[in-house]
Order: C-alpha cells, then sequence, then structure tokens
C-alpha cells in the first residue's frame, strides 16, 4: 500500500506539473524529437498525419470528422514531452486523451488521442470510436509506409520497427470496423504526405506493402479458421479493398458448404485452363457461329451487367449466386463447341468469351486457388 500510494503521489505531482503548459504549447517542442533519422522529427509525422487522417475521413464520407480528428493529430503525440509519460512510458496517448479533455477539448478529439496507438497487440482492443480508429490508421500506415519505403524490411524474426504488428493493427481495424477505401490509393496518398523523404519508387513502396498487407491477412484469415486454400482464392482477387477481401472469404466459405461447390469450381478451373496459354483477344458477336455460344454470349452479358454493381457494394455472395447461372450454359458449350476451331477468327473470338467470364469470376475469388480433390463427391 506504501508503495501504490507513493507512485499515486508521483503521478499526482506530474499531472499537476504538465496541466502548467498546454498540449498544443507542447506540441510545438516535437520538433526537437526524432521519430527516425532519415523520416524527421515527431513534428514532421503529425504534419503527415492531419494529412492522412484528413484524407481517410473524406474518403469514409466523415467530413464531419474531420476537423477534431486533424486537431488529434496534431496533439497526439504531444504527451511525449510531458512528465507522466517519461515516468510512465506505458500511458503514452492514454496521457494526452486525458489531457485534452482536460483542457476542454471535443470528446472526439480526446478519445482518438487516447485510443491512437490501439491495438497493441494482435489480441488487443481496438479504438472504440471511429475517430480513434481513423487516427490510428494514419498512425501505424504512416510508420509502415515510412520505414518500406527506406527499404527496411521484416525479415523472419527480426523486425525492429514492429512493421508486422503494425499492419495487423491496421488489418484488424478495417476489418472489424467495415472500413471501405482503395487501398493502394490509401498507399499513393501517405507516400505523398512524406514528400521527397522516401528514397525508393512509389510502385516498389507499393508492391512491397501489398505483400506484407497480404501475408498479414493470410494470417489473420487462417487464425479465424478459414482453410488456407480459401483464403488464398479470396486473397487472389486481389486486396485494392481490404475489408471486401473479407466479404469475398466469406462468400466463398458459404459457396463451400453448397452442393454447387465442386461443379463452380471445377467450372472455374476448366476456363482457366483453356485459356493459360492465349493472348488477350477481343469479343466479336457477329463472329459466334453455333447457338451455344451464342446463348452463352447472351446469358453472360446480362449476367455481368446485372454482377457489375454487387461487386462493386462488395455483395459477392449474390454476385457468386448470380454468376453461377453460367453453369448450364457452359457445359452445353463445352460439349458442343470446339473452342479450338481451326479457324483462326473464330478460335479467338470464342477464348475471348472465356477470358471475359475468366476476368469476371476472377472479381469474385481466384477460384483456381481452390483445392476440390478429397472433398466429397469428388
Amino acid at each position: 500500500e506504501r508503495v501504490l500510494l507513493a507512485r499515486l503521489e508521483d503521478a499526482k505531482f506530474f499531472w499537476d506539473q504538465d496541466r502548467k503548459i498546454p498540449l498544443a504549447k507542447r506540441a510545438a517542442g516535437l520538433a526537437k524529437i526524432i521519430f527516425q533519422e532519415k523520416l524527421g522529427s515527431y513534428k514532421d509525422k503529425a504534419l503527415r498525419l492531419k494529412t492522412i487522417a484528413n484524407y481517410i475521413c473524406e474518403k469514409i464520407d466523415e467530413p464531419k470528422l474531420s476537423k477534431d480528428i486533424v486537431t488529434a493529430a496534431e496533439l497526439c503525440k504531444a504527451d511525449l514531452l510531458t512528465e507522466m509519460v517519461k515516468e510512465f512510458p506505458s500511458l503514452q496517448g492514454v496521457v494526452g486523451g486525458l489531457y485534452a479533455r482536460a483542457e476542454g477539448y471535443p470528446e472526439t478529439v480526446a478519445q482518438a488521442i487516447y485510443e491512437h496507438y490501439k491495438p497493441v497487440g494482435l489480441d488487443e482492443s481496438l479504438p472504440g470510436t471511429l475517430g480513434g480508429a481513423i487516427l490510428s490508421l494514419a498512425d501505424k500506415l504512416d510508420s509502415v509506409v515510412g520505414v518500406i519505403g527506406l527499404g527496411i524490411l521484416p525479415s523472419g524474426s527480426s523486425d525492429p520497427f514492429g512493421i508486422r504488428r503494425n499492419a495487423n493493427g491496421i488489418c484488424r481495424i478495417i476489418l472489424e470496423k467495415k472500413i471501405v477505401l482503395s487501398f493502394p490509393h490509401l498507399l499513393k496518398k501517405v507516400i505523398s504526405a512524406f514528400g521527397g523523404v522516401l528514397m525508393r519508387p512509389a510502385p516498389e513502396i507499393i508492391e512491397d506493402c501489398r505483400n506484407l498487407f497480404n501475408q498479414r491477412l493470410r494470417y489473420i484469415f487462417e487464425d479465424q479458421g478459414y482453410r488456407y486454400d480459401i483464403v488464398n482464392a479470396a486473397l487472389g482477387a486481389g486486396i485494392d479493398n481490404i475489408y471486401f477481401a473479407s466479404l469475398r472469404l466469406k462468400a466463398l466459405e458459404s459457396l463451400r458448404q453448397s452442393p454447387s461447390f465442386i461443379p463452380y469450381i471445377l467450372m472455374a478451373k476448366r476456363i482457366n485452363n483453356i485459356i493459360r496459354q492465349a493472348a488477350p483477344f477481343k469479343i466479336t458477336p457477329e463472329l459466334f457461329e453455333e447457338r451455344e455460344e451464342k446463348e452463352l454470349y447472351s446469358i453472360f452479358s446480362i449476367i455481368e451487367e446485372n454482377v457489375q454493381p454487387l461487386i462493386e457494394a462488395g455483395e459477392f455472395a449474390r454476385a457468386q449466386s448470380m454468376i453461377m447461372r453460367l453453369h448450364g450454359p457452359l457445359v452445353s458449350f463445352f460439349d458442343r463447341v470446339l473452342v479450338m476451331a481451326d479457324d483462326k477468327k473464330v478460335r479467338r473470338n470464342r477464348l475471348a468469351l472465356l477470358q471475359a467470364i475468366s476476368r469476371l469470376l476472377l472479381r469474385v475469388s481466384d477460384y483456381s486457388q481452390v483445392i476440390v480433390e478429397g472433398e466429397r463427391g469428388v
């Protein structure tokens, strides 16, 4: 009790002393604290966080949050200069949020600062507010892109800058908060916020970030109990939208429980096998000769038109169900039509039709990654 009381008295003393200097005034001193030698000071980082956080607010259609989150971004690292955090380093962020509340800042600002380090680990709690989630995303993305932009990548058990941990946190926030935005565009915005500081070209940084986040998502999904080939199929369609990757996974998992699963997967695999070595061709409807190929093209055109808005809205289960209607026409097509016809124009036109179907399938999942051997009914 004596030890605890002494620590609490220390904390009370630090609280009283720290409150004499407002957070906004402390924030000016962040220019003297180095974030990373080549990436500048914490003042530089705070300026980037304002840009990134504002961009996220804009893209997720939360303009009312923007002003408060930009304020929080400006102040969120100021508590690094407080006596409280110097004495109790684990309280960084938490202390800043409490001081912001005590200084009369809006609750949105205080909570965003309080929560912006969350989650610290894979199983740690997430920010409870959307503002905290946005600021946490901005902070972690800034760290990940900055370090990768210098050519520092985690390898084996070595990850001195916590890149994997930050990437895990980003994925968890996006997935659990159901945040819908373009990941490549977000990365480009973060890269641009650094100005000319980063040492590597933007395309290389984006590619390494894609690989990193692909690995982290695979780890998270497999840890949730999804089969590895189902995960590969969902991620094979790309992670241009991280939240949509989880929706693809759930849609494919629901299909796996259906009797249509194996016929659907085998249909997709057959198409991929036929077009694998073919150059890309363009469909010319006038070149279709057989009734079956005309019917397939007609049905595909209708389905494609109706599926596009479903895919854009992330309704992959409905899109998948609609695409399954191609199975019957495709069976008739393969039974009655010779794809590799002697006439070059006819052959290329039939390949073009299958390529178009394959592209539509790939927008839902990369079904070629799914393993059907050993499934019941095979």
